[in-house]
């Protein structure tokens, strides 16, 4: 019957990474993506509970803070969202996801580790026009509608 609870679709959410070579600390116009991810959410998967728009942010986070780690260099994570950075970074005390908000928080304690505290946060206002925070935000749409891709650069190919 039209209008009946099962004629929703499930409720959904995704989150879209980046990495970037050329940063300008700005617009970053003349960046070259070096590699794109994104993937959607599972409840009860990667200590998903809900799903919702900050479950996904810290998702996100938790990528970004894994592939600064094994890069090795000193990273600067752009976010846009306050919540994902100030929980992963523990100033701020998760309230609500948990699960997620810890694995967040130990994937920063991880990449401070790793990387000798050569790891920054800088804001970046979404839906600012700011180039590669719109791509991760087509990428999270991506990731939303089920699409799913490895953030990590593909190996180097030699050829003998």
């Amino acid at each position: 019957m039209p209008g009946g609870k099962n004629d929703n679709p499930p409720p959904t959410a995704g989150y879209g990474v980046l990495t970037a070579a050329g940063t300008d600390g700005g617009l970053d116009a003349d960046a070259e993506i070096l590699a794109e991810g994104c993937g959607p959410l599972d409840v009860g998967a990667d200590a998903v509970e809900k799903l919702s728009n900050q479950t996904a942010e810290l998702r996100g986070m938790i990528v970004a803070l894994e592939l600064a780690r094994e890069a090795g260099g000193p990273a600067l994570i752009r976010y846009d969202s306050m919540y994902a950075a100030l929980i992963a970074s523990s100033v701020w005390r998760a309230r609500k996801h948990k699960p997620l908000a810890a694995r967040a928080h130990r994937a920063w304690q991880l990449a401070m580790e790793a990387l000798k505290g050569k790891l920054w946060l800088k804001h970046v206002k979404g839906h600012s026009g700011a180039p590669l925070n719109e791509r991760v935000d087509e990428l999270a749409n991506a990731g939303r509608c089920g699409e799913r891709r490895d953030a990590r650069p593909p190996e180097a190919i030699v050829v003998d």
